[in-house]
């Protein structure tokens, strides 16, 4: 595969070693890997980061493969964040996947031809791999158009990342703001949750480099392209996972996506696939939160069962 790749990996040698064999199938020829340094109030983590550095020093196929390792731990957002600027700068447009994320074969030709195709469109800000969804959207093409950015296992051209924009200013300028919720946010329940939620990355607790790339999109008014299945197998929601340990759809399979593609007849944001991520993944309707409190509250009792046995 001759499209760049960065891998993004950290903590867990098992899941770094399931990643490199399965992506031995499209044996990408020009690699960025970045690793974490391990977190001092860790114990063990340090020997946990060195054995996927060995994994990752040298790959069991033929390629050009750069690195970078972090002496110390920067956390999810710096290193990720600074990490894709590396990337970007010197590949101009790529592939992205973090250690925990499975690509279906298909999803390296679709990312390969959609970045090729909207390469000049600057209205087009990612690809996305992840639809959090196990059946199809059920679209007239094999891809459409969303406000919504899926960060497990995507791409983007440097072109699109220039405008990142770390700071939230589209959520700290009340002119931006309301400009947002005007043409992307559909309903007052999204308005009130991204509210909260940026003001939850502004204030350090959540250490999400994605979510801030999510409101660069929204202030320029970019769109992400969404396939019409899964792409991508999260398995990063177990007991190692450092950010997805409580995500409810990171363990969806794939499907294959057919080719040759077909594209949508515009470049335009699909609403009903806006409403499906807001309503089933982000602020969630009231029988999606009621469902998915349920969820937590019965994992919650096992995990206590489990504590009250010991």
């Amino acid at each position: 595969m001759e499209t760049p790749i960065l891998l993004i990996h950290f903590n867990r040698p098992e899941v770094t070693r399931r990643q490199i064999q399965a992506l031995q199938t499209v044996q990408p020829r020009h690699v960025w890997i970045l690793c974490d340094g391990p977190r001092k109030d860790r114990m063990g983590e340090s020997a946990q980061v060195s054995a996927v550095r060995e994994q990752l020093v040298q790959l069991p196929w033929k390629c050009e493969a750069r690195h970078v390792f972090r002496d110390h731990n920067l956390g999810c957002f710096r290193n990720i964040s600074e990490g894709i600027s590396w990337f970007l700068k010197e590949a101009d447009e790529g592939i992205i996947l973090e250690d925990d994320c499975f690509a279906d074969e298909s999803f390296f030709p679709f990312c390969n031809e959609l970045l090729n195709t909207y390469r000049r469109n600057e209205r087009v800000f990612a690809i996305s791999g992840h639809t959090g969804r196990a059946k199809p959207f059920g679209l007239s093409a094999s891809y459409d158009f969303s406000h919504y950015f899926g960060c497990w296992g995507w791409a983007t051209w440097r072109r699109a990342w220039e405008c990142f924009d770390p700071d939230l200013t589209a959520w700290r300028d009340e002119v931006l703001w309301r400009d947002i919720v005007r043409h992307v946010l559909p309903n007052r329940r999204a308005c009130l949750y991204w509210r909260w939620m940026f003001g939850r990355v502004a204030a350090g607790k959540r250490d999400s480099w994605a979510y801030r790339f999510l409101l660069s999109i929204w202030r320029e008014g970019g769109l992400v392209v969404v396939p019409d299945v899964n792409l991508i197998h999260n398995v990063g929601a177990g007991e190692e996972a450092t950010h997805a340990g409580q995500i409810d759809r990171a363990g969806i399979g794939t499907r294959q996506l057919a080719f040759p593609l077909s594209h949508p007849d515009q470049v335009r944001a699909n609403r009903t696939l806006d409403q499906w991520f807001e309503d089933e993944v982000h602020s969630k309707s009231w029988p999606v939160r009621c469902a998915w409190g349920l969820q937590k509250l019965k994992r919650n009792l096992v995990q206590w069962e489990g504590r009250a046995a010991c």
